[in-house]
């Protein structure tokens, strides 16, 4: 998949959650930080590493658990939609490609 392709489904995810959840649209950068995140294994171990679910649990429990910097709690919601976005994106081109 392209990054621009992550990026555009990203959005489309934040913002078809944001009809239901009614989210602030500047914090809609941290679902396009989040659809592309699970990418900067691209380089090593391409989704060996970083396209899973446990990944995206230890990342929350970091972000809400750091000690030095508070995180918004919407924040962190939104950027787990835009990573989930990515692996569920990655999930219906694989179905496509094996059809």
């Amino acid at each position: 998949m392209m990054k621009k392709t992550h990026l555009m489904f990203g959005i489309l995810f934040f913002l078809i959650c944001n009809i239901y959840f009614k989210f602030p649209l500047e914090l809609s950068i941290f679902a396009l930080v989040g659809a592309i995140f699970p990418d900067l294994d691209l380089k090593f171990m391409h989704r060996k590493i970083l396209h899973n679910l446990w990944v995206l649990g230890i990342l929350i429990n970091i972000m809400l658990y750091n000690p030095w910097y508070q995180i918004n709690t919407i924040a962190i919601i939104i950027f787990s939609l835009g990573f989930i976005s990515h692996l569920l994106e990655i999930g219906r081109a694989s179905c496509r490609e094996r059809v």
